[in-house]
């Protein structure tokens, strides 16, 4: 299903260089016009808008989407330097310039050659809400230290549309590159391998992260979730000899069952797909016990290739509260570090392992 309206903009409710929040006459009353694909609109321009998310009451993407000018002839957006098109044949498709093309490389031969991560430990992380978290806590740890997040395509294309991103983009020392057809990353790459090259080559020192956008997809089935996503990582990662650490999600208030202590999503992932050998740092203490069975730790364990370090939980609470506790902005199912301790505890304990 589908379904466009034509809207009035009655004002501008926030706006950055890649993207526009408009107020608008109708549909949901609040617009997303990409920069990357329109010239910014401004009050009393009217515009055509898919209003499908909201109809569905969808959650985090549950916005309109801009999908074009009334009467305009004629619209021109974003950089014209680039040759490698994303959104490929939607009606959206358009041009960037990728770290690996001709246009950026300028005869760097790194792309050329086969990649070796030489041990590097990769964070992956299912969530988009988990790389501000990882972002504030890694900060905590290394003031002046730098993150390069690949922010792969299983959720949201658009990443303009990310908040989080829009705050974290203003900081010198946090890097993004949108892979696959994802784009709106500080920089742009074909698909993870050359991502990973790039960011070695240019950000050796840096922490890398793999994530994707908000508004990740589940239906409540053994495979049918856009996290699955997170074995193809770890098996690159580990074939091109780093070492790929999972970001346990954990959750002590999520109403839905299979998510409660360890998310099937982290099982499944790892254990049925994953051939690399893997790391799963997990807390260890009271809040951790009362939603994680001794069982699912046992099971873990006993898998060949999974490594499964225990921290202590009065190691990380209380760095946690201490760096997020204030943060009304970050939150995960629009539920703060109050409502969903043992989601960031979870999250806490990847990013102290890393540095353990």
């Amino acid at each position: 299903m589908q379904r466009i309206i034509t809207v009035t903009v009655i004002g501008i409710i926030s706006e950055d260089s890649r993207v526009q929040w408009l107020a608008t006459d109708g549909g949901s009353g609040a617009a997303v016009l990409y920069r990357d694909l329109y010239p910014g609109a401004k009050a009393g321009d009217r515009l055509r808008v898919n209003i499908t998310a909201g109809l569905l009451g969808l959650g985090t993407g549950g916005a309109d989407f801009v999908t074009g000018i009334e009467h305009a002839e004629e619209t021109a957006a974003g950089d014209d330097s680039g040759h490698i098109m994303k959104c490929r044949y939607l009606p959206v498709q358009h041009s960037v310039l990728t770290v690996e093309s001709p246009e950026y490389r300028d005869g760097c031969v790194v792309y050329e050659k086969e990649l070796d991560l030489g041990g590097k430990r990769i964070l992956l992380c299912e969530l988009h809400s988990m790389l501000p978290v990882v972002w504030e806590l890694y900060r905590n740890v290394v003031p002046e230290g730098k993150l390069l997040a690949v922010i792969d395509d299983q959720a949201s294309l658009g990443l303009p549309f990310s908040r989080h991103l829009s705050r974290l983009h203003k900081e010198e020392d946090f890097i993004s590159v949108s892979i696959g057809q994802a784009f709106g990353g500080k920089f742009e790459a074909v698909n993870l391998l050359t991502a990973l090259q790039f960011a070695c080559t240019n950000y050796p020192e840096a922490l890398l992260v793999i994530t994707v956008g908000p508004g990740v997809t589940g239906t409540g089935t053994r495979y049918g979730f856009s996290g699955i996503v997170q074995s193809s990582w770890a098996n690159m990662i580990g074939k091109k000899g780093g070492c790929p650490v999972w970001t346990p999600r954990l959750s002590q208030a999520d109403k839905r069952k299979r998510h409660v202590g360890l998310s099937h999503h982290t099982i499944t992932a790892l254990t049925e797909l994953t051939y690399a050998d893997s790391v799963l740092p997990l807390p260890a203490g009271e809040l951790t016990d009362r939603y994680l069975s001794d069982h699912t730790v046992s099971m873990l364990r006993s898998r060949d290739g999974i490594h499964v370090p225990e921290v202590e939980e009065t190691a990380i609470i209380p760095w946690v509260e201490s760096v997020l506790g204030h943060s009304s902005d970050i939150t995960t199912m629009k539920r703060g570090i109050k409502k969903d301790l043992l989601f960031f505890t979870g999250v806490g304990t990847a990013v102290h392992w890393l540095f353990s």
